[in-house]
């Protein structure tokens, strides 16, 4: 398979493109690489997704009408193989477990080009053990691999018995935000969600999972309106825990205080319309709706798992507190609403750290010089040490 008119052919391979940080990765990455350079196609082995649509109107191909039947999904390395054929690919890049488990086969058949994966996953050791195992596996037949957090490299050497030097360490980046700077936007997006101008407003941007940890955000929140009760909290996104986490606000007596709504398009507005942004996770890899706060300018609250603590470096651009501590989250969020000025220079330091470390043009320069076949270690990312 070999470039053609002088551009490198890059198939980039997802499970599916719902939304979730992996899926937003690789849509970043197709719409970001030089045009001049590459021609970047999508493939879903496991289903579209409203991604698949964004990434259509934007003129990128992608391939795959999903396996939600048990036989399309044994048969997701047939027609990935079909697709390759006919895109042609010179590099493949793949995406999260389900992605590398497809292309395995055609690696062991030798019907691949050069294939790169990243992993996502943030929380090793894997749950079912023959996950791990079929990882691992995998993992040896890829010719690169990319951690997207030192944390999650470590946790690959320690469980995957990987060599250290065979993982490169690119950190996930994300578009900056355009309407930083922007008041009207600010008051506009409170006027939508029914928030009074002054009130201090507490948000948070996530999948609604077990992962997300919002059950401790919602306790957090009725210690938080004990001392604030002009205190408002929004929760961004959509789940299967959205009908739970609805009732556990009634029980807790926060439901007055707190708005969920639902899956938006406009994170980057809503996000202005925060004073504090905070992650309650239990685990994570590289979060993008943390840097995407970051790339707002907010104050954040992160729960020390996965990166965090290494992206805000706490107490410089953004405060952290243990996984499943409601108390601590309330401690921490209180300080910020009550420390205005503390909380505008955790901001301002949290954009300067997104600037420097975590732009999708930096995330894209490295993945760029991985798909033209050298080493993004040169500049951009490094072995064993991604440089944030």
């Amino acid at each position: 398979m070999t470039a053609t008119a002088g551009k490198t052919k890059v198939l980039e391979i997802t499970g599916t493109l719902y939304v979730g940080g992996a899926e937003h990765v690789v849509v970043n990455l197709a719409r970001g690489a030089e045009r001049t350079r590459f021609e970047v196609a999508v493939c879903c082995t496991q289903g579209r997704g409203p991604l698949a649509d964004e990434l259509e109107t934007d003129g990128i191909a992608v391939y795959g009408e999903g396996s939600d039947g048990r036989l399309k999904r044994y048969l997701a390395v047939r027609q990935l193989y079909r697709v390759m054929t006919s895109f042609a690919p010179d590099v493949i890049h793949t995406h999260g477990l389900p992605a590398m488990l497809e292309v395995w086969p055609l690696a062991l058949l030798r019907l691949t080009p050069r294939w790169i994966h990243t992993f996502h996953f943030g929380n090793y050791p894997y749950a079912l053990r023959r996950y791990m195992l079929a990882e691992r596996l995998s993992a040896h037949a890829a010719d690169s691999l990319v951690a997207v957090s030192e944390g999650q490299r470590d946790a690959l050497v320690r469980y995957h018995r990987l060599a250290p030097e065979r993982i490169l360490v690119l950190p996930n980046g994300v578009p900056d935000n355009r309407f930083r700077g922007d008041a009207s936007v600010r008051l506009r997006k409170r006027a939508e969600l029914d928030l009074a101008v002054d009130a201090p407003v507490v948000g948070s941007i996530a999948v609604l999972t077990e992962q997300k940890g919002m059950t401790y955000l919602l306790r957090a929140a009725q210690a938080v309106l004990q001392r604030r009760p002009d205190a408002r909290f929004v929760i961004v996104g959509g789940g299967p825990l959205e009908a739970q986490l609805r009732r556990e606000a009634e029980g807790l007596g926060v439901a007055h205080a707190v708005i969920f709504t639902g899956w938006r398009a406009d994170v980057a507005q809503i996000l202005l319309a925060f004073d504090v942004f905070v992650m309650a996770s239990l685990w994570e890899a590289m979060p993008l709706t943390l840097l995407e706060a970051m790339a707002a300018g907010r104050a954040v609250v992160v729960t020390d798992v996965g990166d965090n603590r290494r992206i805000v470096q706490d107490g410089r651009a953004g405060l952290v507190v243990p996984p499943r501590d409601a108390p601590a989250i309330a401690e921490a969020v209180l300080r910020l609403l009550e420390g205005p000025r503390a909380a505008a220079d955790l901001g301002q330091v949290a954009r300067e750290r997104f600037d420097a470390c975590f732009s999708v043009s930096r995330m894209m320069a490295g993945y760029e010089r991985l798909f033209a076949g050298g080493d993004p270690a040169d500049g951009i990312g490094l072995r064993g040490n991604s440089g944030y």
